[in-house]
Formats: structure tokens, sequence, C-alpha cells
């Protein structure tokens, strides 16, 4: 916040420097007139010091350092001349509170220490002999300086020290009661850029968890129906090559595409209670999976290496789904008359590894599409990996596709 005395509201008004310098000017007329039996009988120096009072005042709230210089020299020219103005008396109470509410921390110092020599002058001038203007008199006027008692000095240096040091604590205190207020208000408009930032945050936390569950859900019902749709279309598929005296064959295959049907509607409902979260369903099985494909036809080929080992939840829902992936992608890409080739390995992790021959020329490409995004921020999801590479094989090119998951005791 800016702390400068033009900020404060009241020094917005065009007006107020000549509110303040013109009765000081008008003072300072009416003492000459006073004074002098005519204008031509006035010194310079009586001039000077009336003029510099009242651009002191004019300056005092705009620029407390320069009206506190020109109250000075105003002082100096007026001692030149053997006079001292009533309007210099409330110049120096105006200037000593300006300075110390509304001037930087030099300024504040050194209309501190002025204070002491202006005590001075006003003493020198009440103890000239003939001055008319004893504002400040306090006792006998008797004598000068040096024939007067030390009691008659220092009683009016006292008087001019509390005259002139009260507005300028005055100034301290409302400058300080100033500081007070302002860092109230920064404090105050912290606070509330800061709990709006808060609100602002939390706002954009909820949407931003809001789109990773809409997204989630939405690669699980991918993965669900994409699957899914891959094992009706390889089981349709297979149906095309029957003939017509096959009754039996065709109501086992419309079995089995009811059977995969129905437990997409059941994974999809799961997905949509759980809120796209990767829980998954209560249980999940690679079985079920294999036995799937098997009836639709597919000749499929398993292998484990290894002791098979219980997974937390969570890493063996991952499994159970990159596995379903890469068997949807295996479906969709494959040679219907070629064996898929699925490999369980079991040793420092899971991996996880489906092998098939892609129709010619390969339109499946390592690293396309959306199945293979998914499955890698699947796997990358518990500390894996995933690896998608094509190989030339004598009736096209083989796809293969490796997961590798971190085993963890559940």
């Amino acid at each position: 916040m800016n702390l400068s005395v033009t900020s404060h509201p009241v020094f917005r008004i065009s007006w107020l420097p000549a509110l303040v310098s013109l009765p000081v000017a008008a003072l300072g007329w009416f003492d000459l007139k006073l004074r002098y039996s005519g204008w031509s009988d006035v010194p310079a120096g009586a001039w000077a010091g009336m003029l510099g009072c009242t651009v002191a005042a004019a300056l005092l709230f705009r620029a407390p350092g320069a009206a506190l210089l020109t109250a000075w020299l105003a002082n100096l020219a007026m001692m030149t001349a053997s006079v001292h103005l009533t309007s210099a008396h409330l110049v120096a109470l105006l200037v000593s509170f300006g300075a110390a509410r509304y001037g930087n921390a030099l300024v504040v110092w050194l209309s501190g220490l002025s204070i002491a020599l202006e005590a001075g002058v006003e003493v020198l001038i009440f103890h000239q002999d003939g001055d008319p203007l004893d504002v400040l008199r306090v006792g006998d006027r008797a004598g000068s300086v040096a024939h007067g008692a030390t009691s008659d000095v220092l009683a009016p240096l006292a008087v001019a020290v509390v005259t002139l040091s009260t507005p300028w604590l005055i100034g301290l205190l409302l400058r300080s009661h100033d500081a007070n207020e302002r860092s109230r208000i920064d404090r105050d408009v912290a606070e509330a850029r800061q709990h709006e930032a808060e609100a602002r945050l939390a706002h954009a936390t909820e949407v931003a968890d809001l789109r990773a569950a809409q997204t989630q859900m939405a690669n699980e019902v991918h993965d669900v129906v994409g699957h899914s749709l891959a094992v009706i279309l390889a089981q349709a598929e297979s149906a095309r090559f029957l003939d017509d005296d096959q009754p039996d064959r065709i109501r086992e295959i419309l079995q089995h595409v009811a059977s995969a049907a129905r437990l997409s509607l059941q994974d999809i409902h799961a997905v949509l209670r759980a809120g796209g979260s990767d829980a998954g369903p209560a249980s999940v099985r690679v079985e079920d999976l294999i036995d799937g494909l098997r009836k639709a036809g597919r000749d499929i080929r398993v292998s484990v290496v290894g002791m098979p080992q219980p997974l937390p939840h969570d890493v063996e829902f991952v499994a159970f789904r990159v596995l379903q992936e890469m068997l949807t992608n295996a479906l969709r890409h494959g040679l219907l008359d070629a064996p898929l080739w699925v490999a369980q390995r079991w040793e420092n992790d899971l991996q996880l590894e489906v092998r098939n021959v892609v129709r010619p020329p390969c339109e499946h490409r390592p690293g396309g599409g959306h199945g293979v995004a998914g499955m890698r921020r699947r796997v990358e999801s518990v500390g894996g990996r995933l690896a998608v590479e094509t190989h030339d094989h004598a009736t096209g090119a083989m796809f293969i596709a490796t997961a590798s998951i971190p085993l963890r005791v559940p």
C-alpha cells in the first residue's frame, strides 16, 4: 500500500494548500501593518519572512520536508531584519505537526531536532527590547539575555519546547495510528486475497478430481465394452463359417454371445457404482478372460513360469485390466486363424505378455491408439512399465505387448 502523504483522501482536495496558506498570509500582512507606519518602511527581511511562512504553510501537507526548510529560511530572513511575525509562531506549530505526521523518517528526525533550535530562537526574540509579540513571555520581562537571571531564560525555554513539541508529539501519535490502520487494512486485504485464492484452489481441485473421475470411468467403460465387443465380434465371425446343418453349434455361439453381453453389462454397472475408481469388482479372474476367448473359438496358448502368488487387490485388478486390453487388441488386429500366446512369468515382478500375428500390412503400430496409452497409464500407476514391439513373422508381423508389474505382499 502506498504510504505517501498524497495517498490520504484529504490531500486530493486541490484547494487545501490555499485554505491553509491564505490565513497565514493575511496574518503576516496584518502583522506588518501594525509594526510599520508605511509599506516603504518594511525591511526586505520582513517581506521575505512573511512570504516564506506563507509558502511553508502551502507546502506543509504536500511536501513536509520542503515546508520545514522554507520555514527555517523564513526565520533566518526575519532574524536578519530583527523581526519575528506572529504568523511565524503559527507556521512553526503547523510545520512541527505536519512534519511529524506526514514527513518521511529524515524529516521527522530533523523536525524533532528543530524544536530545540526553534525554542532557542523564540527565547532570544522574547528577550529583545521593544518586541511587541510577547506570546511566550513568562515572568517579568526586564533586560536582555545577557543581563537576565538564569530562571528568566529557562522558563521561556521550557514553555517554547512544550509549545512546539506538543503538536510534534500529536503528529507522531496520529502517524502511528495511520500506520496501524494501514497495516490492518493491508492484513485484511491479504487475508481476503488468501481466502479467495484458497477458494479458487479448492474449486480447481474439485473440478480436477471430477474430471479425473470422469476420465477414469471412461477408461473403465472403454476397457469393459471394448473387450466384450471384441469377444462378441470374434464369436460372430466364427459363426459365419458354420454350415446350416450345425444348429447346435450356432445356438452355442449365440449363448456365448449373450453371456458375454450379460457380463459386459454387469461390469459396466460395477464400474458406475464404483464411480470409475480403480477398486474394480470384488473378484477378478484371468482364467475367465481365457475361457471366454476359447469359447469364442480362438486358439489360446497359455504358459506360466514361476510360482503364482496372491496379489493386493489393486495390483491384481490392474493386472486383470491390462491383460484384458492386451487380449482385446489381439482380437481386433490379429489374424483369426492364428493362435494367441499368453505368458505369465512370476520372478522378481509379474510379467504379462501377449503375442499375436497381425493382419498384413501391420494395422496396429506399437504405442498407437487409446488402448496402449490406457495400459501404460494403469501399469505405471502401480510402479510398473509397458513395452510394445513388432517383429517379422512368416505370415505377417508378430505384435508383442509386455507388462512388468512389481510384486507386493497383500
